[in-house]
Order: C-alpha cells, then structure tokens, then sequence
C-alpha cells in the first residue's frame, strides 16, 4: 500500500480474505504429504505439522478477532466447532472400526482400545501407554497414530479436545 506522502507500508490481508502466503504453505503443505506417501518409504513428511500449524493460525486468529470485536462467545465457539468436526470424526472412526472388526484378529483389540481413546480424545496418552513411536509406518502401525488411518491424535491433549 502507498501512502500519500510516497512512504510503503506492508500490506495487511483484507479481514475474512485470503492471504496468499497461507495458499503457499496449504500448497507446500500437500506437496510435502504427497511426494512423502509416493517416495518417503514410511518416514513422516511434515506436510501434515504444516497443516496442523495453519490450523492453530486459523484458531487463534478466530478466536482473537472475536475478542477484538466483543464478539467472542466461548460456549458458541466450541459448539459450533463440534458441529462442524464431529460428524466427521465419528465417520472416520466408525470405518476404523469395521475395518478393525473385519480385519484379522492380531492387533485387533490395541486398535479398538485406540478408537475408543480417539473418540474420548485420550489418543495420545493410549499411543504413551503402547510405547508407539510418533512416525510408526507400516503394517505393524496403530490406525489412529500419525501413519495410521483416522489420525485422531491431532485432537488430543492434556487438557482434553482442541476443537479449534
């Protein structure tokens, strides 16, 4: 933007627009997670850190611009946020569990213990309890971990959901 006195300031995103270092990093972002899942040979990309930072942008700065404007409501916040995740997740989830249901026996009754804790946003503290490493790969990985299926781990805390 240029002022009338011929002095540049940066140029701030339009409230509600989009801003296209954001577009550049969602793109970075997916890029990482694709060439990782064709060639990474089971290794954690970072794509997916990526796109859980934007998510954490995306929160904080809703939930700022709301205080800024008096307009924040907490309970609404939240309840709005569950409305629009929930769905999903328990889809997920319950195709997890078939899957697991349908699968054979071995790691069965780990992986429902799993869904359960995802469903409860407890999956971290399951994957501690099963001594599962972060970037687990491959067929011995737990559905619900970072390599696995339903990636739920990203909703759990020690403070519980973080329905941003």
């Amino acid at each position: 933007m240029v002022s009338t006195t011929g002095a540049t300031r940066p140029r701030e995103p339009v409230r509600g627009g989009r801003v296209a270092a954001v577009d550049g990093l969602r793109g970075l972002a997916l890029l990482l997670v694709v060439v990782f899942h064709l060639f990474g040979h089971g290794r954690v990309s970072g794509g997916v850190d990526v796109f859980l930072v934007l998510s954490g942008y995306f929160a904080t700065s809703t939930l700022l611009r709301r205080a800024e404007d008096g307009t924040l409501r907490l309970t609404v916040h939240y309840a709005r946020s569950l409305a629009r995740l929930l769905p999903a997740a328990l889809v997920v989830l319950g195709a997890v569990t078939v899957a697991l249901l349908v699968a054979p026996r071995a790691g069965r009754s780990a992986g429902l213990r799993e869904v359960g804790a995802a469903a409860t946003s407890w999956e971290n503290w399951e994957l501690v309890r099963g001594a599962l490493a972060y970037g687990a790969a491959g067929p011995a990985a737990s559905p619900c971990s970072t390599s696995g299926r339903c990636r739920c781990w990203a909703s759990s805390s020690p403070c519980g959901p973080s329905w941003c």
